[in-house]
C-alpha cells in the first residue's frame, strides 16, 4: 500500500516565523513569499500528479487547499479534507478518529469534522457505507454530542 502513497507539503522548504517553526500563521496564501513558494512547488506538483488525490493533515492544510480550489489551481474532487495530522500532540484525537468513541472528548476538541472526514474517506475509499446523523446518546467531556461513524 506505501507504494500508493506520495507524501508531501505545502511548503518545500523549512520556514521559520520569529524563530520558531511556522504553524500557519501569517497564512501562506496572504503571505507573498510563502504564496510563491506555494505555486512555484506545490501547484506544480499537482499538475504533475492527475490523478493524485490529496488528504490534507489538519484544518489549516485544508483551508489552504479550499483557497487553491476556489482558484481553479486544483480540482475539488481530488481533495478529501477531515483528517488529522499525526502529530504526538494530539493522540487522543488520532485515537477518537480510529474508532475509539468510549472515552471522553477533550473540551478543546469538536468531533465534527472529524467524524465527517472519517465518513467521507470511508465511503469513499473503502466503500464503507455509514447512517448519517445518526448521534450517540453519550457526551464528551465538553458536551460534545458524539455523531456515530
Amino acid at each position: 500500500m506505501s507504494s500508493l502513497v506520495q507524501t508531501t507539503s505545502l511548503l518545500r522548504f523549512p520556514v521559520f516565523n520569529a524563530g520558531h517553526e511556522y504553524g500557519g500563521n501569517p497564512d501562506m496564501t496572504r503571505t507573498p513569499l510563502l504564496r510563491r513558494y506555494l505555486q512555484e512547488h506545490f501547484v506544480r506538483e499537482v499538475e504533475q500528479l492527475p490523478n493524485a488525490v490529496f488528504l490534507p493533515l489538519g484544518p489549516k492544510v485544508a483551508k489552504v487547499l479550499a483557497t487553491l480550489v476556489r482558484e481553479g489551481l486544483l480540482d475539488g474532487n481530488r481533495v478529501e479534507a477531515g483528517l488529522l495530522h499525526p502529530s504526538g500532540n494530539c493522540t487522543y484525537r488520532i485515537n477518537y478518529l480510529l474508532s475509539d468513541r468510549q472515552g471522553a472528548i477533550p473540551h478543546a476538541t469538536n468531533p465534527t469534522p472529524y467524524d465527517e472526514g472519517r465518513r467521507s474517506f470511508r465511503e469513499r475509499y473503502l466503500g464503507i457505507q455509514a447512517v448519517r446523523d445518526a448521534v450517540q446518546p453519550d457526551r464528551g467531556a465538553g458536551g460534545a454530542q458524539r455523531p456515530a461513524a
